[in-house]
């Protein structure tokens, strides 16, 4: 299961964005039909986002997600034509349908159910599309673990949380140091995790000039349980993928811990102490992810 850093956005209707989005270094992009895209102009970016995404895939090599318009208008300025965007952009180039402000399973399951016809028509395999719902408001965060729940059967599926629609239903600011996003991080993390998913993917950062406050972000949601970070330019993929990716001392004390532990195994021990630290399963485990995560990714300095 390939994991993913970075996911960068580009609007829909914008072609020049369109050709530069899949050689911009992220792990993958989505190609916006909602927010970025005018009500006026949904109809035409729908019609021609299949093509748009079948070359960048081919000719990128990226994986490409598409986010749709919702499935029901939650904030009263949506168009819920989220059906009809599923419908019109699933094929085999695609790796996966971002579902915005999902609040509640019967969503993801519509979605899951309308993905699934589609891929049908599209002689897709069936639950080869990724789904990834964004948690955008209270109620969402709130009802995290039902969200979480939705049975969507083989299909790979994940949540993220978006700050920008979160903040506007709470009536609240979006502060630098993002504290206020501590609680929502943290139950969508501990959902996912209670619910079988993996770890979800966290909001994008709006200020564009800040990139370090954009690496203090990642290193936040990172640290609250959540894995990879929604990206709104360029500039951005860079720094995201540097928080997420291990340091090469991150990897040698894991192989250290991985090691010593195999020799404690081998003498009968179930501990074992590794530079001053206890070590055991729950330690080897998590040194066995890191490196995991440098077979993927590499290492950083």
């Amino acid at each position: 299961m390939k994991l993913y850093r970075t996911i960068l956005f580009a609007p829909g209707n914008r072609e020049r964005m369109l050709a530069k989005v899949g050689k911009a270094g992220a792990d993958a992009v989505v190609l916006d039909l909602e927010d970025a895209v005018p009500a006026d102009e949904k109809d035409s970016t729908r019609a021609a986002l299949g093509a748009a995404v079948t070359t960048i895939a081919e000719e990128d090599g990226a994986d490409v997600f598409v986010r749709v318009n919702p499935l029901d208008d939650v904030t009263g300025f949506s168009i819920a034509c989220g059906a009809e965007d599923i419908v019109a952009v699933v094929g085999s180039a695609l790796r996966g349908i971002v579902l915005p402000k999902a609040e509640n399973p019967g969503q993801v399951l519509a979605a899951d159910r309308l993905i699934r016809d589609a891929e049908r028509a599209a002689g897709c395999e069936a639950g080869s599309i990724h789904l990834l719902a964004i948690l955008e408001n209270a109620r969402g965060v709130e009802d995290a673990f039902a969200v979480a729940s939705a049975d969507t059967g083989e299909r790979r599926f994940q949540l993220a949380f978006g700050a920008g629609d979160y903040t506007n239903d709470l009536d609240v600011e979006w502060p630098r140091d993002e504290f206020t996003f501590d609680y929502p991080r943290s139950r969508i993390a501990v959902a996912s995790r209670s619910a079988g998913l993996e770890k979800p993917l966290d909001t994008v950062w709006i200020a564009l000039d800040d990139q370090e406050g954009l690496a203090a972000s990642a290193v936040r949601c990172r640290i609250l349980g959540m894995f990879g970070k929604f990206c709104i330019h360029p500039k951005q993929v860079e720094v995201v993928n540097h928080a997420f990716t291990p340091t090469k001392e991150e990897v040698e004390k894991a192989r250290e811990v991985v090691v010593a532990f195999e020799e404690a195994t081998a003498r009968g021990e179930a501990s074992v102490s590794v530079g001053g630290r206890m070590i055991d399963y729950p330690v080897v485990e998590a040194a066995e992810k890191v490196i995991a995560l440098a077979e993927d990714f590499g290492t950083k300095d």
